[in-house]
Formats: structure tokens, C-alpha cells, sequence
């Protein structure tokens, strides 16, 4: 019987050794030691920056860094033999999954599959993981739905940027085992908006919430083909409309000429001349604009793994938009909105 799963993300390759995270200082829960099946995986990083983590950081650049922290059961794994869903010793056709974050080396991290395999790892054998999902969320051992909330909730005082986020960072990846390697890919499944709003104004911005409403898909499905060994999405919106929207649990204050970057999440989205309604709530008023996405955004809606910048400029009379940014994809061209305070 081989011993405990471990993953290095992205490029793994599997041995026969014993547990390896002595190296790792972490409390960690120990692994489901019925009869079953374990494989150990070891690997290195992808030098692609924005690739899958839990969580996204701004460097004094404003540059964004992705990372691992530990967590003992928001991955799940699921094994497949060819087109056959392969059961763990407990009955179920997936394992809970323990993310090990490396303390040192911050975007790398082991996974730990917390449940035996009833037969033993052999090649072509496919494992397929997604993260962060509950059981809740598994139609069945091949689709898994996935929703986004109705706002984020962002706290001045969280320890990062996008704590927020964290339970809606979808992300999906799958490896093949072949003499006796494998290489593991996550992708992160949403598109990351920034919304940048900058005080124009002589006087403190004190900022309640910021939304950007539109048909923006709010659902997904995501499915892993056994026939096709790949994994895609399908995803929709529930009223036709949906709100990307920051709340913030207390009042994020800017200074004038200061700015703050808030966090939020989309599901990709096809999109082009339909209207889409910007909002910022904040002590100069609640104030709104109506335009066509087409007239701010130049490209055709929102894609997985891309993030998009979106400055606000605000003062007392008007917000303008201005300078839209795709990074590391699309050049955005410049718009502006002027709202006059009601």
C-alpha cells in the first residue's frame, strides 16, 4: 500500500516515498487510514503569474501576486479510470482534499487527498480537483455547480485584498498519471474586476458600496467529459441581470487624490452593446450612470483567468470612468461619464 497524496502545484510527478511534509512546520490533520490506496506527488510552479491560487496581493506596484493558505476541505478530488468514476474506500467517488501552504514559497502549496483509493493508482488513471466547493455543490461525480453571491463583503481591517473572495475563487485542474508522472494544471474559472475609485475632491471620500450591474453571468456548471478527458464550463445568469458588486462593512474612507482598489469576481461573460448601470454609494450621494458596455469595455465581456481595472474618478458634482484597463490581455480605450449629484 503506497502512502498519503501530496501535490506541488503546477508540473508533479509521482513516487512511491513515504509522507513528505516533515519539511512543512504546519499543524495538519492526519490522513483516513482505512485500507485504500495513497500516491505521493511532488512538482514546481508554473511561471505563468496569473494562474490558479486562493488569493490575489497587490506589491507596492499594484502588481497582483496569487498564493496558497491552508485549508482542510474546501478542494475536492475525484479519480477516473478511462470513462469509469472510481470509488474511495468510504463509499463516496470524491476525497476531501488538505491544502499545505509553503510558508516560504507562498504561490506553491501540497495537497493531500484525505481519503484511500479502493484500487490502486495505475497509469491513464485521471484525477480531476476543484476548489472551493462543498458537497452541497457536487451534482454528481462528473458536474458540479457554482454560483457567485449577490455582493462581496469587503472588510478595511481583512488581511488582504481579496480575502473576500476567497469562497468564490473557483478554480479546476487535472492530472494524468504515466509512468509514474503527472502534471496538474489549475485554472482559476472567474474573471477578477477591480473597481479603482479615486477622490477627486478637496474633502474625505467615505465609500459604502460600488456595483457594476449588467447581464453578467451570476451561474455555472462545471463538467468534467469522460469521454473527452477535459473539463468545461457552461455558465448563465439567473434574471438577466446581476450586480458585480463591493459592500463594505464599515466605510472606506480616501483621502482627496488618494485612491482604493476594491475586489469582486465575474463568471465569464459574452457581451457588447447592452446596458450596463455603474454605481458608487458614498457620502458625496448615490450616484449612478447608464451607457452601453461597449462604450466603456473594448473587448467582448469578461474571461476566466483575466483581470480588468476599472478607475473611477469621483468628486461631489460627477464620476467621471475614465481609462479603462485590461491587463495582460486587451488594451482598454478611455471613457467618461459625467453624473451630475442628485
Amino acid at each position: 500500500m503506497k502512502k498519503n497524496i501530496f501535490m506541488w502545484l503546477i508540473l508533479v510527478g509521482i513516487t512511491s516515498c513515504n509522507n513528505t511534509t516533515d519539511d512543512i512546520n504546519i499543524e495538519k490533520q492526519e490522513p483516513n487510514n482505512e485500507l485504500g490506496y495513497f500516491i505521493s506527488v511532488v512538482g514546481t510552479k508554473n511561471n505563468k503569474d496569473f494562474l490558479s491560487r486562493n488569493y490575489w496581493e497587490e506589491d507596492e506596484k499594484e502588481k497582483l501576486r496569487f498564493f496558497w493558505e491552508n485549508s482542510n476541505d474546501d478542494m475536492k478530488s475525484f479519480v477516473f479510470n478511462d470513462e469509469t468514476s472510481l470509488d474511495f474506500v468510504n463509499g463516496m467517488k470524491y476525497t476531501d482534499v488538505e491544502v499545505i501552504a509553503d510558508r516560504e514559497i507562498r504561490n506553491n502549496c501540497k495537497l493531500q487527498l484525505m481519503t484511500g483509493l479502493k484500487t490502486e493508482f495505475k497509469d491513464d488513471y485521471i484525477i480531476w480537483s476543484v476548489s472551493p466547493i462543498d458537497k452541497e455543490n457536487i451534482v454528481n461525480e462528473t458536474e458540479i455547480s457554482l454560483s457567485m453571491p449577490d455582493s462581496f463583503v469587503f472588510n478595511p481591517t481583512q488581511k488582504n485584498v481579496t480575502e473576500h473572495l476567497k469562497n468564490f475563487m473557483y478554480m479546476s485542474g487535472t492530472g494524468i498519471v504515466s509512468e509514474n508522472k503527472a502534471m496538474v494544471k489549475f485554472n482559476v474559472i472567474p474573471a477578477l474586476l477591480i473597481f479603482k475609485i479615486i477622490n477627486k475632491d478637496n474633502d474625505v471620500l467615505n465609500i459604502s458600496n460600488v456595483s457594476l450591474t449588467g447581464p453578467f453571468n451570476n451561474k455555472g456548471i462545471i463538467k468534467y467529459d469522460i469521454k473527452a478527458k477535459d473539463v468545461y464550463c457552461i455558465y448563465t445568469d439567473d434574471n438577466k441581470s446581476h450586480s458585480i458588486k463591493v459592500e463594505c462593512s464599515e466605510t472606506v474612507s480616501v483621502k482627496p487624490s488618494k485612491n482604493i482598489r476594491l475586489y469582486s469576481l465575474v463568471f465569464p461573460t459574452e457581451i457588447s452593446n447592452e446596458d450596463i448601470t455603474l454605481a458608487v454609494n458614498c457620502n458625496y450621494g448615490d450616484l449612478k450612470a447608464t451607457t452601453s458596455y461597449n462604450n466603456i469595455f473594448n473587448n467582448n465581456g469578461f474571461n476566466s483567468n483575466t483581470y480588468y481595472t476599472l478607475e473611477i474618478p469621483v468628486s461631489k458634482q460627477k464620476i467621471d470612468v475614465s481609462d479603462i484597463k485590461v491587463s495582460d490581455f486587451i488594451s482598454g480605450d478611455t471613457c467618461t461619464i459625467n453624473i451630475d449629484k442628485k
